[in-house]
């Protein structure tokens, strides 16, 4: 990823990625939380 194509990042492992929806925070290239700003998910397991 080029720096000028960067607009926000989060890592979180699967595992802790609970079912249902939820607001995942942005954060910057300095891993900054940009404020008021979520991605909304929803997420489910299937298998």
């Amino acid at each position: 990823v080029r720096t000028s194509d960067f607009i926000a990042s989060y890592c979180i492992p699967i595992a802790s990625l609970q079912q249902g929806y939820r607001h995942i925070p942005l954060n910057d290239l300095n891993g900054d939380q940009y404020p008021f700003t979520t991605l909304f998910i929803y997420s489910s397991l299937s298998g």
